[in-house]
């Protein structure tokens, strides 16, 4: 469903796209399908592995919408230091 969008955003701003799913049960995110471009340098992902949520965009972005308990149950599983925490939003 979401394919002809991501195919379209990934010509537009010439970079590959993913699309990330949010794994409650875990506490992760994996991604579970993107687009590659034409562009040489680029990432490559195994899809369905489970990340970290906490580091990259994707994960901030799902964090951003997670209430105040369960972000803390978040860092907390994952090991994030208070200082850590500071730095990750600045």
């Amino acid at each position: 469903m979401a394919e002809p969008y991501l195919k379209r955003l990934a010509q537009e701003v010439e970079q590959l796209v993913f699309l990330a799913q949010y794994q409650e049960q875990y506490l992760k995110l994996s991604f579970i399908f993107g687009i590659h471009s034409s562009n040489i340098l680029q990432y490559r992902l195994e899809w369905g592995v489970l990340q970290p949520i906490h580091i990259g965009a994707s994960g901030k972005t799902i964090l951003a919408f997670l209430s105040d308990d369960k972000i803390s149950e978040v860092l907390e599983q994952e090991g994030v230091s208070t200082n850590d925490i500071q730095q990750m939003w600045t």
